[in-house]
């Protein structure tokens, strides 16, 4: 005890009380609050990457907005008609467009019944459609281009590609696609 009463001691004590103290403020004040910031950060970056996602598809709206007046000064007739009356049209389109990039469809088929398809928040009906065709990459590539080039909205929502040992030129390939068809005009209504 006497060494504590000295003044080396005494000095020994204060660093010693000093030093429990920040023991004590990091392990109960410091260590929850870095645990809590880290937290924040992880919120606050998931938020600024779900904004950056809406914002870059909320860009793509004018544009959309402009294409859809477009069409409908264009093609007054498949907004007054039927969804069922625009499917034939959109498969005559694929089918078109295959033509012309040489690629040969094997199947052509909807996904869903039009009856089953709920309108979206844009207030299209949004129809998914699965192709099936052979053809080499090249063709493929162009039939992509022309099929989104086109005056349908189309929207390609995945694409596999598989080789075919007995043709090596061509590739059996499936095309996932979104079709966007009005819901119908006056015509659709009053039936």
């Amino acid at each position: 005890m006497a060494f504590l009463s000295s003044p080396v001691g005494k000095l020994f004590g204060a660093v010693f009380g000093i030093l429990v103290g920040l023991f004590l403020w990091v392990h109960f004040f410091v260590g929850p609050q870095q645990e809590i910031s880290a937290q924040l950060h992880s919120s606050l970056e998931k938020v600024r990457q779900d904004v950056a996602t809406t914002h870059q598809k909320m860009s793509h709206l004018p544009a959309l907005q402009a294409e859809i007046n477009r069409l409908m000064m264009q093609e007054p007739m498949m907004v007054e008609s039927s969804p069922e009356e625009q499917l034939p049209e959109i498969f005559k389109v694929i089918a078109q467009e295959a033509k012309s990039a040489q690629v040969r469809l094997l199947g052509v088929k909807a996904q869903k019944e039009i009856g089953q398809v709920t309108p979206s928040s844009n207030g299209f009906l949004e129809l998914p459609i699965q192709v099936d065709a052979t053809a080499g990459y090249h063709q493929l590539g162009q039939f992509l281009d022309l099929l989104e080039g086109s005056n349908n909205f189309f929207r390609i929502q995945g694409l596999k590609i598989q080789s075919n040992p007995n043709d090596v030129w061509h590739h059996q390939a499936t095309l996932l696609l979104d079709v966007y068809l009005f819901p119908g005009g006056e015509r659709s209504r009053k039936e």
